[in-house]
Order: structure tokens, then sequence, then C-alpha cells
């Protein structure tokens, strides 16, 4: 495999790292090449401390889907086949003896990788929260046997954003002499998340969240919550966190534009889409009463977290209820069921014509009736969800399915080579959360992409379309851009 060199950029990113001793934090866009960055990162160190890199013994936190890019950019940047590459798993012989040789305590050498919830799954265990008044998983004290590695690597840290979870009390717990993040939204979906990422690096520094929050954010009393209880938005000051960490290289952030130079223009087109009579029904319901007759059986909503959801899923289509003895009611859609917004694709496909396109879905179970109804209309489909994982690659061939239907969570991260084959997109809806929003987007904005992108995003008016999803992603996403954390 041919060595690679990074462009000027990352070049730059690559001499502050080093220059902080190996340990920082890469906030950069998708597709500026973070991996490639943190592995040049650590031979240059490694090097300068006069250890050969075959010697090195890295961890890589990653998402499972990531596993054959870090495998290929190991490669890239070690081509000698000088550093042995080693995936960590309980689904393979060979990889499951290397997991359990390393819980045992034994210091692999070369790169090993590991996905996000494995890593939490092994280093768990049950005992009393004191603070919760019950018993819940907390992280092991000896973590991963351990032992000591070279370097741990957070890739996607906003997975451990927030520090009261099992994954992030569970990575800042593997011993490593350096430690590197990577992530084009390090602080998750809310600024003040940053901590997470944070102490994971530099634990002395900030042992406390509360007197950090209240250092570098404002906030205002949450009404819903204890009598102490705040909410914390955008930085005091643009900068006030970062700047002495930028000062000493430790945390490099990047644009796409900075690596690939001006990409190609995003065509950002709105399509307004009529509900059919059954669903504007069942969304007045829900909205007004909290609960929605369907045939005989009125389907109840209680909390007020679970009617936002089944609003958004309203204005997907007409939604069945299934009865469960002793349990909730099962919400879900059949093949026939009717959407405006499904009318509205595929007006729109019509008018593309014979071109690829990728269908965002915030549901699931919406994948059921969109692929089914698109099959019917004539449409060769594929998907990538939490089912169909690696089925979306049949895409990537010239004469394979037509439309990929993607599920936004599902193809956010680890998805590659969509922009080479694509440039129209349609949303169906949108995700609460904010990071993945962003991250789905760069899936066909992203180097290798030629042409101009064209998006749909196809909307209700009047709902929680247009009154409270987009304005509350508009509002988070202003907080992180001001922080420079997005």
């Amino acid at each position: 495999m041919t060595e690679i060199e990074p462009v000027a950029a990352q070049e730059r990113a690559v001499r502050g790292l080093v220059a902080a001793g190996g340990t920082g934090l890469v906030s950069a866009g998708t597709g500026c090449g973070k991996t490639l960055m943190s592995l040049w990162t650590i031979d240059r160190v490694a090097r300068q401390e006069g250890v050969e890199p075959g010697d090195l013994s890295v961890l890589v936190v990653a998402p499972l889907r990531t596993e054959s890019g870090w495998r290929r950019a190991v490669g890239q940047v070690w081509p000698d086949d000088e550093v042995k590459f080693n995936a960590l798993s309980k689904r393979r012989k060979t990889e499951r003896e290397a997991l359990e040789s390393l819980l045992n305590g034994d210091k692999p050498r070369g790169v090993s990788f590991i996905g996000w919830e494995l890593l939490a799954s092994v280093s768990k265990r049950k005992g009393y929260d004191a603070r919760a008044g019950k018993v819940k998983s907390k992280a092991m004290t000896r973590v991963l046997g351990g032992v000591e590695f070279d370097w741990v690597i957070g890739d996607e840290i906003h997975r451990a954003c927030n520090f009261r979870t099992v994954t992030s009390q569970v990575l800042c717990k593997v011993k490593a002499r350096h430690r590197l993040a990577l992530s084009a939204t390090p602080a998750g979906g809310q600024p003040v998340n940053i901590y997470g990422a944070l102490k994971y690096l530099w634990p002395k520094k900030y042992p406390g969240f509360t007197k950090f929050a209240q250092a570098f954010f404002t906030s205002e009393p949450c009404y819903f919550g204890g009598p102490y209880s705040v909410t914390y938005g955008a930085e005091k000051r643009p900068g006030l966190l970062s700047k002495g960490h930028r000062a000493r290289g430790e945390w490099q952030d990047m644009r796409i534009e900075d690596v690939a130079g001006a990409l190609p223009p995003v065509d950002i087109r709105r399509v307004d889409c009529a509900m059919t009579a059954e669903q504007r029904r069942q969304y007045k319901q829900l909205r007004d009463e909290a609960v929605a007759w369907m045939d005989d059986h009125p389907a109840v909503v209680g909390l007020p977290v679970t009617r936002d959801m089944r609003l958004r899923q309203a204005t997907l289509g007409q939604m069945r209820v299934r009865t469960v003895q002793g349990e909730e009611d099962e919400w879900y859609f059949d093949p026939g069921s009717r959407s405006g917004k499904i009318t509205a694709l595929l007006d729109i496909l019509r008018d593309v014509g014979d071109e690829k396109v990728v269908v965002y879905s915030p549901s699931r179970k919406f994948q059921v009736p969109l692929v089914a109804q698109l099959e019917k209309a004539g449409y060769s489909c594929t998907r990538v969800d939490g089912e169909h994982k690696d089925e979306w690659q049949s895409f990537l061939d010239k004469d394979g399915p037509q439309i990929l239907c993607a599920v936004i969570p599902a193809v956010a991260e680890g998805v590659d080579g969509l922009q080479r084959v694509c440039r129209h997109e349609v949303w169906v809806g949108l995700d609460p959360s904010v990071v993945r929003c962003v991250q789905a987007q760069g899936r066909l904005h992203r180097t290798g992409q030629t042409g101009t992108v064209v998006r749909w995003l196809l909307q209700c008016p009047g709902t929680v379309d247009t009154e409270s999803v987009i304005p509350r992603l508009d509002q988070r996403y202003a907080d992180l851009k001001v922080s420079g954390l997005i």
C-alpha cells in the first residue's frame, strides 16, 4: 500500500499536536482526515521518543462501522506492515482470543481496535449509586486488565461527552501515556458537554463539572428540575475555553475547505407536504389531547418526550397501534401507510430521473412503508439501519440500487463513498440530535464530491417540523457554532 502524505492544513495540525506531546483534541469536519492525522501524530512523537512504530501499543475506541477505515489508514501510514492491526471482538475466534488476552493483562503490540459498546460491556459492573439511590452499572476499577497503552484514541468522542455515562467513565479509566480525541462535534449537542472530552484528555486539569461549567458557560435556572437545577448555553465569550489549548497546539480544528479547498455548493430546497386526512386527525389528537383513536382503541402518550416523538412520527405517515397484553401499546407503520411525504418524494424522484438518491429518515419504523412503496413504484432500493448494516455498499456499484433509504443515526458514522456516486438527497424528517444531522449531511458534501449537492427538506407546515424541530436544531447549532464546537 502506498504511503500517503498530509496536505498543508493537516501538516499544521499534526505539528501542533506533536509540539503538545501527542495528547490533544482534533475537532475537524467530516472528510478532513482525522484518522490519518492521529496516526501521523503518533508516528512522529514515537520516533522523537526513540520508539519504533512496530513496538507501540495503541488502542482505538471507535464505532464498529469505522473498522475498515482504520485498518486502511494504518496501512497508509505504515505501508511496510511494521504496525499490526488487531480487531477486538466476540465474533471471531482470533479476535475473541485477542480480547481475552488483553483482559488478562497482556499488553498487545500494534493498533488494537475496539467498538464503543464492547469497551463498555467488558469494563462495567453493578454497584450501588448513592446519588441515584439504587443499583446501577459502574466502570470497573481496573479496566482492560490494567494495561497501560502508549496511546488511546477516542474516535467520535462525542459518544462519551456525557461524563455521567458508563461509556465516558470507562474511557477515562483506560490507562495511557498519551490520549487523542477525534470528532467533528466533540461536545455532542450541547456546548457544555465538551467537558466529557476534556476530562478524558486532561483529568487533572478538569476534575469537577460544576466548577467547569460555571467558569466557561452561560446558565439559567431549569424550572423542570430540582431547586438547584440549571441549564447551560453557549460560552460566556467565544474561544474562552479553547484559547489556551489552541496556543499550545493541543486543540486543532479545521473545516473540510481547509483540506480540500472549496467544495461544490449545496442547493437546499424546502418542500411543503400536505398530510393526509388521517395523518392530520392523528396529529391533532396527539397534540391537543395526548390520545389518538386508532379504530376503536385509544392510544395514550403520557410523557411529554413521548408525545414529541409521536408527533414527529405522525408527520411521516399514518401510524397503527398493536395492543400487547400487560405492556405498552406498540406503535408502527404498515407497508401501505399513506404519507404526504412519500407522495412528495415520488414526485421528486420523477424529476431526478435515473440518478441515484439518498433518502434520510429519522425513524427506523418508517423504513417499512418507505421501502415498500418505493419498490411498488418501480424503484430499486437498499437500506442502512440497525438491521441492515452493510447492504448499503451495493449502492456504490454502478449497476446497484438507485435509492438508499438511510436512517440518520445509522448513516451518520462510518459510511463513506456515497459522494462518489450520488449528489441528490431527500430528508423526510430531521433527527432531534444536531450532531447526527450534521454528520449525515457530510455523507455527500465532502471530499470526492464533484457536483452540486441538491438537498430536499420535506416538512409539514404548522406542525413540529417547522414550529419545534427546526427552530430547536437551529438554536443548538448556533450555540455550538459560536463556541467553535461544530
